[in-house]
Parts: structure tokens; sequence; C-alpha cells
């Protein structure tokens, strides 16, 4: 917000499309056509930049937008490798015509050296661009479990490089004396506000369904069925996009309850 306050062309990126997605960005991928692997495994960072300028001279749109932007915000950076980060530096230098690191744009990027990697490729943390042009700002108390000190307990233990028999024996019984075991989500009380995570879209879907059953078999409850067709925007070059949104972005559908159960105490 600051920056887009001062006047700078900011981008939202991730290497995650659901993570870009949600801060409103881009897939890191969809803004620069970087290769993923060459063919015997390993990747050569001036030959991937010069296949990856190449693409962009067929993209003249693509062009213009990554000359336009001054600010690169990354989520998650940690899950890009040193490869893929010196690629995108000298492509942005070559688009930019700008010898200054990333052709001039501030890149602002958040991530957790102790967490996931990236799936191939040396670590971002190792890389010269980072011990040289970076400032680092090491982020020391938690905000999201800050009111749960069990939580906090658990997340110290998993961030340890060496987990030992007494660390899993210690989280094991946390997680025991903290949570509530259910055989199904059949067991869990119907509109409690439990946020349910699944591992698969299918069983997504399946929950959603039994839920809107329950609520349309309830006769206390008023609920109204309808189907909605999901769009989502981009920003790409200042110019607000439309477009459908694709199934992993789209929401479930459901049944919407409009009263709440009569009461008849009165």
């Amino acid at each position: 917000m600051y920056c887009r306050a001062r006047g700078l062309e900011t981008v939202m990126t991730a290497l995650s499309s659901e993570r870009a997605s949600e801060l409103g960005g881009f897939h890191l991928h969809r803004l620069v056509p970087l290769p993923i692997v060459s063919r015997n495994g390993r990747c050569d960072v001036r030959v991937s930049a010069e296949r990856c300028i190449v693409n962009l001279s067929y993209k003249p749109d693509l062009l213009l937008t990554l000359r336009r932007i001054d600010v690169w915000c990354i989520d998650e950076i940690g899950l890009i490798s040193a490869e893929t980060f010196s690629i995108l530096d000298l492509v942005l230098q070559h688009v930019k015509d700008n010898t200054l690191p990333f052709g001039g744009c501030l890149v602002l990027g958040t991530g957790d050296m102790l967490q996931l990697n990236p799936s191939s490729g040396r670590p971002l943390w190792v890389s010269p661009h980072v011990l040289t042009t970076f400032t680092v700002i090491p982020l020391k108390h938690m905000v999201r479990a800050a009111g749960d000190g069990n939580l906090m307990r658990c997340l110290d233990i998993l961030r340890q490089p060496f987990i030992t028999d007494e660390n899993l024996l210690e989280i094991t019984d946390l997680i025991q004396e903290n949570c509530q075991f259910v055989s199904t989500f059949a067991d869990v009380p119907f509109n409690t506000g439990t946020i349910r995570l699944f591992s698969r879209k299918i069983a997504e879907r399946e929950e959603a369904a039994r839920l809107a059953r329950i609520v349309e078999l309830d006769e206390s409850i008023t609920s109204v069925h309808h189907t909605a067709v999901d769009e989502v925007t981009t920003n790409l070059g200042g110019v607000a996009i439309w477009r459908l949104a694709t199934e992993s972005e789209s929401l479930p559908e459901t049944i919407d309850p409009v009263a709440s159960p009569m009461d008849n105490s009165e």
C-alpha cells in the first residue's frame, strides 16, 4: 500500500498459485516465463535467461508490463531456488535496460528459511543476491499463534533442525491433550464455526454437499438454493481484468440459511 501510495507500480506474486490468488497477485511463472528445469536435470542460468527473453519477445504486452513494474512483492520467497532468482535478475536487467540488480526494481520478500525449500536447485538463502544485495530483517515474535502457548511450543519443535524422540513425544502429548478427535466430519457439531481442511478437492465437495443437505432438510431453517458463477479480477499493468474463475478458484455450490432456527421459548 505504501509503495502504491508513492506512485510506484507494484505487483504481488508467489510461487504458489493459490497463495498468489489470495494476495490478489500473479503466479511468478505467469509474469515471467521462467524455465522449470533443463533436459539434463540441471539449470543453466544464462541459457535459461536467454530462452526466457526470447519467449518474452513474442509477448509484447507482458514485456511492457514488466518494464513498468517498480516493486516486486514475493510471498514465501524461500520456495524459489537460487538459480531461478538469478534468472529473474538477468531477465529484469535486460527488460528494463538497467544493469542494477533486478533492473533497478525493489524486491520485497517474506519467507522462512526453516520451512519448505525449493523442489529443485539450491536454497535461495545461499544465493549471492541475498548475501550481497538484500537487507534481511528477522521477525522473532509470532503473531497468529501469540495467544496459544501450546501451539507456539509445537511450532518451535517443528522448526528444530533435528527432532528427537523426546520432541516427538512432547508434540504428540500436546496434540492429544488439546485436540478433540472424531471418526468423521459427521461427528462435528453443525454450525459451530469449525474450520474444515481437506487434502483433496473431491472430499471438500462431498462435505459441502452434505452440509447443504442438512440445511435443506432442517425445517427450522429457511434457506435459498442458488448457483453462483464465480469470477475473479486480476490487475495486470494497472488494468483490472475480469474472467471466469477456474475450478480451483471457484467456491463450492452451497445452500445459505437466511433465517436462524426458530425459537419457541417466547
